[in-house]
């Protein structure tokens, strides 16, 4: 690789480093925000993943990372996926054809979980291509620091980061990264580590060197966990955390932790949104019928005044 040494790959919990000049306190408040409360976990670490919404509104379709599945961290039949308090067995896995393992190409899968969820508002994954330059909101569980540290404490708290979105190709940085990510750096406050464009990316990078307030990375370890972007007034499910480089200069260069100056790829959602479309099933005709009467039941038994499932 010419622009940056040592892709790392995060296959084992989650994490989020903050600034160093940035209490706490705040990025746990946007870990806590309710709107981000698609976000959840995978039993067997903090291996994040995000419910998104079908056309049939079975609320049961998470979207996570391939490389978790390929590890053995997330298995059918015996994994659970934890949100909105209530944990839920994972029934089904369906990865992207052409996972690559070694550039993280195609890095998506779909879980399909063992009964609906309740109790929490799935999000929309976008189908469009306006992602650059959109700022992201990431959530994450378990390790943090700062950009000064890197991931170095665990204490299984949920925390959110923002930042910007600087590529959406990220093989035209570098031919070891795949072209199904897109890229951003954890710039510090000082404005001194704008990887993205201290690197000689022949202007392929539309980055800046200002941090935002809640400017953050995800550290060796945040995998599968869903990335959140506002795009023409609504909130998308835009990118799945997948794996963390750093340039040659970095000091965590051999392994990138969420030090300033690390890059993090997300798998871009838009380039899959046909498989995603494609692997949630429309109802056969006797799940529709024993839909339509378990409807008609709950309806029933409204105007008796008593509220019954839907479903």
């Amino acid at each position: 690789m010419t622009a940056l040494c040592g892709v790392a790959f995060a296959p084992l919990a989650s994490a989020i480093t903050i600034r160093d000049d940035t209490p706490d306190s705040s990025y746990l408040t946007l870990g806590a925000d309710p709107t981000y409360q698609a976000a959840g976990f995978f039993s067997g670490g903090s291996f994040g993943g995000t419910l998104i919404t079908d056309p049939f509104g079975l609320n049961e379709y998470v979207v996570t990372a391939t490389h978790l599945v390929e590890a053995g961290r997330i298995v059918a039949g015996s994994s659970t996926f934890t949100i909105g308090g209530n944990a839920y067995g994972v029934s089904a896995i369906f990865s992207a054809p052409g996972y690559n393992s070694s550039t993280q190409q195609n890095d998506l899968s779909v879980i399909r979980l063992s009964a609906p969820v309740t109790g929490v508002t799935p999000v929309q994954y976008y189908t469009g291509t306006a992602e650059l330059n959109k700022t992201v909101t990431a959530i994450g569980y378990g390790f943090s620091g700062t950009g000064l540290t890197g991931g170095v404490t665990a204490d299984s708290q949920r925390r959110g980061m923002n930042n910007v979105i600087d590529v959406l190709d990220a093989s035209t940085i570098s031919a070891g990264l795949p072209s199904t990510s897109y890229l951003f750096d954890f710039d510090n406050p000082s404005g001194t580590s704008n990887s993205l464009s201290l690197l000689n990316t022949g202007g392929k990078a539309n980055s800046s060197a200002s941090a935002l307030s809640l400017e953050g990375s995800l550290a060796a370890a945040d995998s599968g966990g869903g990335e959140f972007a506002m795009i023409g007034g609504t909130l998308y499910l835009v990118g799945v955390n997948s794996y963390i480089a750093a340039p040659s200069t970095n000091p965590d260069a051999a392994n990138p932790d969420g030090h300033y100056g690390d890059i993090d790829g997300a798998t871009r959602v838009s380039l899959f949104s046909e498989f995603i479309a494609q692997t949630v099933p429309e109802p056969g005709p006797a799940a529709l019928l024993v839909g339509g009467l378990a409807v008609c039941g709950g309806l029933c038994r409204r105007r008796g005044g008593s509220v019954g499932p839907a479903r």
